[in-house]
């Protein structure tokens, strides 16, 4: 059975990291050769320390890689190139797998010759969730303080009517990323941003490289919804910078008509989140108000991040429209 590098990355997160590394007896995949990689990315809590002290009393395979440069996209990076698995997993510093989490990653590569996979991922509420938070139907909020990915019982290929999986509980084969490179380190988590979008770049590329991405549902884990991030606000922000995600994800060509500095497309996304906006004030249902200002923002975020990436020259891709 192929050796499994599961890669975590942290930053100032000795707490959270402590809680999950007590969980990691369970999942030992049974008749698999497996490590536990922890990316530091630059912490000052002593999180190298705690791990070695959880590794030696629990019997842990796991250890540390720094990585002082801050960025999420650099930290997976560093993971990546220290990895010795030919399967790698990635989840994030505070999440609760399930037990049977890597057992299910190591069966479902072993029948499958694909190259790219994510497992299901179920919120996990401490406190009762705000009642502006819509988290189904039409109007349904994502991302943002609640992370989410779950399309059912049945396994497949993540096709045109799903988004591709989210960074909490995604696996590779080690040869994809001798093909295709590492993750963008423009995008992801970096600092006090919120800047996303690594990870989802990375699976459209696998996809664009005629490669199939997998949904895994036996593949489980909760994510903790963090209460204190369940505002109007925090939402707002994400929304945001998901817009500046987006312009740096795709860039601006050269050939684009500009206005005022502004890429056309860009303005034109503005002006039609505006209309709808404007339209769920006047006559749209009251759960679409928020729906909309979100939409709103984030195209707004993109506007302005795609002029500063075409005064700056960064990039030369084609620029892409926000989801409806």
């Amino acid at each position: 059975m192929k050796r499994l590098s599961l890669i975590i990355c942290t930053r100032n997160r000795k707490l959270d990291l402590r809680r999950l590394l007590t969980l990691a007896p369970a999942w030992d995949p049974p008749g698999s050769d497996w490590e536990i990689l922890v990316v530091d990315n630059g912490s000052s809590d002593g999180t190298a320390e705690m791990v070695a002290e959880v590794a030696a009393r629990l019997h842990l395979p796991a250890r540390v890689v720094r990585e002082e440069r801050p960025g999420h996209s650099r930290a997976r990076n560093a993971g990546i190139a220290a990895a010795a698995g030919d399967l790698l997993a990635f989840t994030d510093d505070d999440v609760e797998p399930d037990p049977a989490w890597l057992a299910a990653m190591v069966e479902v590569a072993r029948r499958r010759e694909d190259m790219a996979f994510g497992g299901r991922v179920i919120p996990r509420w401490s406190g009762t969730p705000p009642a502006w938070l819509v988290t189904e139907g039409p109007y349904r909020i994502t991302g943002g303080a609640v992370l989410a990915y779950d399309h059912g019982d049945q396994e497949r290929e993540c096709d045109a009517s799903m988004f591709v999986p989210v960074g909490a509980c995604m696996f590779f084969r080690q040869e994809v990323f001798e093909r295709l490179g590492g993750f963008r380190e423009d995008l992801g988590r970096q600092g006090t941003e919120l800047i996303s979008a690594d990870d989802s770049e990375f699976f459209f590329r696998v996809r664009g490289a005629g490669l199939r991405v997998v949904y895994a549902p036996s593949v489980v884990l909760h994510h903790p919804v963090d209460v204190s991030r369940a505002t109007r606000a925090y939402h707002r922000r994400w929304y945001w910078d998901l817009g500046r995600s987006f312009a740096r994800w795709r860039g601006v060509p050269e050939s684009s008509r500009m206005f005022l500095g502004f890429p056309g497309a860009a303005l034109r996304q503005v002006a039609s989140d505006a209309a709808r906006y404007l339209g769920a004030l006047v006559t749209g249902p009251r759960e679409a108000r928020l729906f909309r200002e979100l939409r709103l923002r984030a195209a707004l975020g993109q506007a302005l991040e795609a002029r500063r990436l075409r005064r700056a020259a960064r990039v030369d891709q084609a620029y892409p429209r926000l989801p409806q």
